[in-house]
């Protein structure tokens, strides 16, 4: 069997992402072995993460990769780099090592596999450089329920850092302190939350742009409103052939009650209102460059 590409699930944090990948290892595709909390793997979490180091940008702050992308000569050694991991024993960290035993090397792989991680949205060039027919899956969210969940996970976090300073306090004194206060400052608020997901979407709307036919959009409002049939249409376009048992596993997996969240609160309505606009700007954009279907819609050649 000859190395199938990967399937690249992205788009901004807080959108679906991990549910659509969660729906993606149900249907047949390998994820990696070792998975986080938002079910990253985290061999890829970590080359994504060392890839915005390298332009001094991180997942919050992520548009400085550019100039990493622009610079010929940087991002081909970047490339270089991540190629050399995929085939390295390094990939355990992703194959996990009865199938690294298998199969020693990612970019070797012949069944679906792919990974997931909304960073992808910004180092994507340098990925495609290693797998230029890779499948994109862009998932996207309407951007105040983004940015209320964005800015939630922050202060909850907020929370449980300061709470543990004050237990700490003297410790930390003479220990260097790893972290900060909270996810990131920017997401303190719901106006810097709803701009990172302007960036993400936009940035992923190009992404999409460039792969054309090898990608597909997936609103998450349609895949809680009809799972069954946004699952289906995700495994046809991905050129999965799963049974029926493992789509109605799939579709049972996503959360109806995640969707449009913002309706139910009135600080979030009216800072939805105060967006409209904006929120309709890259709306216009989606219909504008993505073909029209009823539930996915994929890239245009």
């Amino acid at each position: 069997m000859s190395p199938r590409p990967p399937i690249v699930v992205l788009g901004a944090h807080r959108s679906g992402t991990s549910a659509v990948a969660r729906v993606l290892e149900q249907l047949g595709v390998f994820v990696g072995a070792r998975l986080d909390p938002n079910h990253e793997a985290r061999f890829f979490l970590r080359l994504d993460e060392w890839l915005l180091a390298q332009s001094g940008a991180r997942w919050d702050q992520p548009t400085g990769i550019s100039a990493l992308i622009a610079d010929e000569r940087q991002s081909a050694l970047a490339a270089e780099y991540l190629a050399l991991c995929l085939r390295t024993p390094r990939a355990i960290g992703y194959l996990g090592l009865r199938r690294w035993l298998a199969t020693p090397r990612i970019d070797r792989l012949a069944t679906p596999w792919g990974f997931k991680d909304p960073r992808a949205t910004f180092t994507l060039p340098i990925w495609l450089r290693l797998f230029p027919e890779l499948r994109v899956v862009h998932v996207h969210r309407h951007g105040v329920d983004v940015a209320q969940s964005l800015c939630k996970r922050h202060r909850d976090h907020f929370a449980r850092s300061a709470d543990a300073f004050a237990r700490n306090r003297g410790l930390l004194g003479i220990l260097r302190k790893r972290a900060g206060f909270g996810d990131s400052p920017r997401l303190s608020t719901l106006l810097g939350g709803f701009t990172l997901w302007e960036e993400y979407v936009r940035e992923a709307r190009r992404q999409v742009a460039v792969a054309g036919t090898r990608a597909v959009e997936i609103r998450y409002e349609e895949l809680a409103a009809q799972p069954d049939l946004v699952v289906r249409d995700l495994a046809r376009a991905c050129e999965l052939t799963p049974d029926d048992a493992s789509i109605a596993r799939a579709a049972a997996s996503i959360a109806p009650d995640r969707a449009s969240a913002h309706r139910n609160d009135p600080e979030l309505r009216a800072f939805a209102a105060e967006v409209e606009e904006r929120v309709r700007a890259l709306r216009d954009v989606h219909a504008s460059t993505i073909a029209s279907e009823p539930r996915i819609r994929a890239g245009t050649a």
